[in-house]
């Protein structure tokens, strides 16, 4: 927050500094006003959960650019639909 503070501010002073320079501060600056904090607080929420799942995303990339790999899953995943389909008529039999 030390860090990450200041830059926001110098972003957001950087920002209604050039919109009013070029006389765009009302329509563009009032909206960077209100939006700007609330993507500020998105951005600090969220960037540290991109790491954590960038191996996940990587991961999933690459079982699309191996189709015999993501066929295999495909298949088990028919087959486990099936067996639960199964499962849930047998259930209701006996219920």
């Amino acid at each position: 927050l030390l860090v990450g503070m200041p830059v926001y501010l110098a972003w957001y002073v950087t920002c209604l500094s050039l919109l009013w320079w070029t006389n765009w501060l009302w329509p563009f600056g009032a909206a960077a006003f209100l939006a700007l904090p609330c993507l500020g607080v998105f951005a600090l929420n969220f960037w540290p959960f991109v790491a954590k799942g960038l191996p996940n995303l990587y991961a999933q990339f690459l079982i699309l650019l191996k189709r015999t790999k993501h066929k295999t899953l495909r298949e088990n995943q028919r087959c486990l639909r099936k067996k639960i389909v199964d499962l849930k008529t047998e259930f209701i039999k006996q219920s």
